[in-house]
């Protein structure tokens, strides 16, 4: 699969579909249309194919993750779906990027419990494994709010240094 085809069958996948899809960016369906097949003169922008993985993640529909797939695969990288955890970036700021640390650091410990839990009997069962994984992927969420809110941190103040000038 390519990136235009899985933004297409993500667009079909849509509530709506591709309708509401072209409605929600903001054109008319027969443009979207011809952005999704490649015709000529016609190019879907970085920012609405990312509009459209960002709509059907909210809308929870299985093919969410078609586009970042195809992504990943030619960037020999894999995606692993996260938690929804508050991402919030806006209040990034010291004391709230200490809370993210902590609430990551909390996260590791559980992970750490329930992957001493799993082999304590020197046996992994399939519920046990499913619950490390799960475990494991919160972890992760909650590091990549750590990073967001120091990203942030740093946009302010490169801002900052830069109106200075």
């Amino acid at each position: 699969m390519n990136g235009p085809d899985a933004l297409s069958a993500m667009c079909a996948a849509y509530p709506g579909g591709r309708e509401a899809v072209a409605l929600r960016l903001g054109k008319p369906d027969e443009t979207l249309r011809k952005e999704l097949r490649n015709a000529p003169g016609f190019k879907l922008s970085v920012n609405h194919a990312l509009l459209i993985v960002e709509l059907c993640q909210e809308a929870r529909i299985d093919e969410r993750l078609a586009f970042t797939n195809v992504v990943n695969a030619a960037s020999h990288c894999m995606a692993l779906p996260m938690p929804d955890i508050d991402m919030d970036t806006a209040s990034a700021d010291v004391s709230s990027t200490l809370r993210a640390l902590g609430d990551a650091a909390h996260e590791f410990g559980v992970f750490v419990s329930a992957t001493a839990t799993s082999v304590a009997d020197n046996d992994v069962s399939s519920n046990e494994l499913l619950d490390v994984h799960r475990k494991l992927l919160a972890l992760m969420a909650h590091q990549q709010k750590v990073v967001r809110k120091l990203e942030a941190i740093h946009r302010k103040g490169e801002c900052a240094r830069i109106r200075e000038r």
